[in-house]
């Protein structure tokens, strides 16, 4: 499915419209200049050359390190000419904003193409409860739409890849997310469409998706990271064609009365942290589901996770309490194998009202 076709799909006319015509662009190829309004150079005053632009011109980027942190207000493109996205790079120069900021009070379509945004300036990145508060590569408020095609994100220190909160819109495609403590955070009623996004080596969380935000992605990689995908509150995600594996504890964790969708998915090899998981104390699962979460899945496989392939809060699954009164829903042919790879769960069996009553012992625990 090619980009422009997805995002229509999964957000709506609204957005599709913004980011189409310029998706169809970047597939033509290239790193043409012919479309640049202007073309900056490093130590050329970035943040001077936006607030200077109109609303609809493209700002080329020629190969080098931009340092600062660049406001976005209106509907501009910023595109690196580079070989690869590496070749041009923003990176942040004081502590406190992010490296790159949109924010706008009504519908406003902002796109970065072809270039890699890094290392914000701080010194902590701290979540309690449902509250964030790390540095940022990327933000999005507001009513912001941002559209990433073929971008990198990454931060030497903890912060969050990209951040998006209030009514933004999000359309990537083929981003990379790498070395962040969280690599993509969504909350409030953002509405996001991912497409070959790559999340690798998130020190906390791959993904953590919460409040009534909107996700729907295809092809998504979430890896190596300490816990691979997180959704809670209302927040409502649908995965075609993911891989979700090899995360320290959690493939993913799925909470309150969000609901999630897999489809054509593989959650494997969870539970890599030969520290933690070989305890019976702790959990890592390939998915854990909590409170009135619901939970699809379709044709997918999950395996080789260290603990329960799926598992509910319960005491009766290895939890210190009962708190799960959702539903998980099996359709069409699912595999579940291989997972208690820890031995946590040895002859426990299968507990529950599900199609894996008669499998070895540790794959899926439910009510």
């Amino acid at each position: 499915m090619r980009c422009a076709e997805y995002v229509q799909r999964a957000l709506g006319v609204g957005l599709a419209a913004a980011v189409v015509g310029a998706l169809a662009l970047a597939g033509a190829g290239g790193r043409s200049e012919s479309e640049c309004a202007r073309t900056l150079s490093p130590g050329d005053a970035l943040q001077e050359a936006v607030n200077e632009a109109r609303a609809g011109d493209v700002l080329c980027l020629a190969p080098g390190t931009y340092a600062g942190h660049v406001k976005l207000e209106k509907a501009v493109t910023l595109k690196g000419l580079g070989e690869t996205p590496e070749a041009v790079r923003l990176v942040g120069a004081e502590v406190g904003p992010p490296v790159v900021w949109v924010q706008a009070a009504r519908p406003l379509g902002v796109r970065l193409e072809a270039l890699a945004v890094a290392d914000p300036k701080g010194s902590a990145c701290v979540l309690l409860g449902t509250r964030v508060n790390c540095p940022v590569v990327v933000a999005v408020l507001g009513k912001a739409e941002l559209e990433l095609q073929d971008v990198r994100l990454s931060s030497r220190q903890p912060a969050i890849g990209l951040y998006a909160r209030g009514d933004a819109r999000i359309a990537a495609a083929a981003v990379q997310v790498h070395q962040a403590a969280f690599g993509v955070f969504l909350e409030g009623d953002v509405e996001a469409a991912l497409e070959r996004v790559v999340v690798t080596g998130s020190r906390l969380r791959g993904l953590h998706v919460q409040g009534k935000a909107r996700l729907s992605a295809t092809g998504l990689t979430v890896q190596g990271s300490g816990m691979g995908m997180a959704v809670l509150g209302s927040a409502r995600v649908e995965l075609e064609e993911a891989r979700i594996a090899a995360n320290e504890t959690l493939g993913l964790l799925l909470g309150d009365a969000a609901s999630l969708a897999l489809r054509g998915a593989r959650v494997e090899a969870n539970g890599t942290d030969d520290a933690a998981c070989p305890r019976p104390t702790t959990l890592c699962n390939g998915i854990t589901v909590q409170g009135g979460a619901q939970l699809v899945l379709r044709a997918t496989t999950i395996a080789d996770n260290a603990d329960w392939g799926v598992g509910a809060v319960l005491r009766r699954c290895g939890a210190p309490f009962d708190d799960f009164q959702g539903r998980v829903t099996f359709e069409g042919e699912n595999e579940i194998r291989d997972n208690d790879a820890s031995g946590n769960q040895a002859g426990k069996g299968n507990p529950g009202d599900h199609p894996f009553r008669d499998a070895p012992d540790g794959q899926v625990c439910l009510p």
